[in-house]
């Protein structure tokens, strides 16, 4: 073979192994790079409420309907979107006709008080989740909204029936009422699980941020967590002014001041049935195993907790803080109460309650503890 035969050999001889390699390279990279490219494809982009994400067509030529069902996250997001346009379903009733998958965007809740649009709406009907699973719920907001959760705003409604997945998740870094289920209801919340994880900064709940509402057989195993300043987080509410029965947590709950494992601040309410085996932490003061803080007047009756209980000042294995905060004569009353986990802190640390005190200018109320214990081991490194 002459020389210039054998370079021509040569090069068709690379150029073979070139190519050769090239297909190798682009099957084992196609292999090897399609997990990640469907874990991008996966990731939330835009919102649901955009243009071309929602459909309403169940709503828009059927508006004196008075129950409507819907089986699509593209339905359940046109719902957000109408509520968020004034429609506040008054009387109506909207179920859910299947589990929803809300993978692909992130989630509007329903009804908000949209401060930089000088906007608040609210959903006001009954939401019947029939039983069925939300999963893939992204809530992500650090914009001037108060309200966040599956509905921001409810104002008279019902919620109920419905499981949010431990792939759903709730974060707002500037504003106030965070829940997985609810950000701030004045209605009533029933028969909900909630297993996605909560974090907010002011009245954060696994099940509601907080308001005037009944909560009854929820059950929280989420973890909920209070940033920034971290006041008033709660397992199942971060704040309550009415009655919280049948209701668990098993979610770690962390924050600043007012911290519990079911609430983190009550006025005027009833705690009934209710048990809490997470962890709560707090930096600050008024930490305890069910409630943070209690004001007059207020009863917790059968109440159970199992976590451990940390915390600065004003440290309980049940409440944190009794506090006189109106000039009503009514006591406040804690009944049949238990604490088996563990409790820590500096000063006012007690394995049922760390304190009692009024505010300046309210008279004291009285205390009645009826048929309650505590086992768990209790320290405090302060004075008191």
């Amino acid at each position: 073979m002459n020389n210039n035969s054998k370079g021509i050999f040569d090069k068709r001889l690379v150029a073979i192994v070139i190519s050769i390699a090239l297909v190798f390279v682009s099957l084992v990279g196609f292999t090897l790079l399609r997990p990640f490219d469907v874990a991008y494809a996966a990731a939330p982009m835009g919102s649901w409420t955009n243009k071309g994400n929602y459909d309403t067509s169940w709503y828009v030529g059927h508006e004196s309907d008075t129950e409507y069902t819907l089986t699509t996250p593209e339905q359940l997001a046109g719902l957000a979107y109408l509520v968020y346009n004034g429609n506040r379903f008054s009387e109506k009733t909207i179920k859910l006709g299947a589990d929803i998958d809300l993978n692909g965007h992130y989630w509007t809740p329903i009804g908000n008080n949209d401060f930089d649009n000088n906007k608040v709406t609210y959903f006001a009907g009954t939401f019947d989740g029939q039983g069925h699973t939300i999963s893939h719920m992204t809530v992500n907001t650090n914009t001037n909204r108060n309200y966040v959760g599956l509905f921001g705003y409810v104002n008279g409604a019902t919620i109920r029936n419905v499981t949010l997945d431990s792939s759903c998740s709730v974060t707002s870094t500037k504003r106030s009422y965070v829940g997985g289920i609810v950000g701030y209801s004045s209605g009533t919340i029933e028969n909900v699980t909630n297993n996605g994880n909560v974090s907010g900064t002011y009245h954060v709940g696994g099940i509601a941020g907080g308001g005037g509402c009944t909560i009854k057989n929820a059950t929280n195993n989420g973890n909920v967590t209070g940033t920034y300043d971290g006041i008033n987080i709660g397992g199942i509410v971060g704040y309550s002014s009415d009655t919280i029965e049948n209701v668990t947590n098993n979610g770690s709950v962390s924050g600043t001041q007012n911290v519990g494992g079911i609430v983190g601040d009550v006025s005027q309410s009833t705690i009934e049935n209710a048990t809490n085996s997470g962890n709560v932490t707090g930096t600050g003061e008024d930490i305890g195993g069910i409630a943070g803080c209690v004001n007059n007047p207020s009863t917790i009756d059968n109440a159970t907790n199992t976590g451990d209980v940390t915390g600065t000042d004003r440290i309980g294995g049940i409440v944190g803080a009794l506090v006189t905060s109106t000039d009503s004569d009514d006591r406040i009353i804690l009944t049949n109460l238990v604490n088996l986990g563990t409790i820590y802190g500096n000063t006012s640390v007690g394995g049922i309650v760390g304190k009692q005190y009024k505010n300046v200018s309210y008279r004291t109320v009285t205390t009645m503890i009826y048929n309650s214990y505590n086992t768990g081991a209790v320290t405090a490194t302060g004075s008191q």
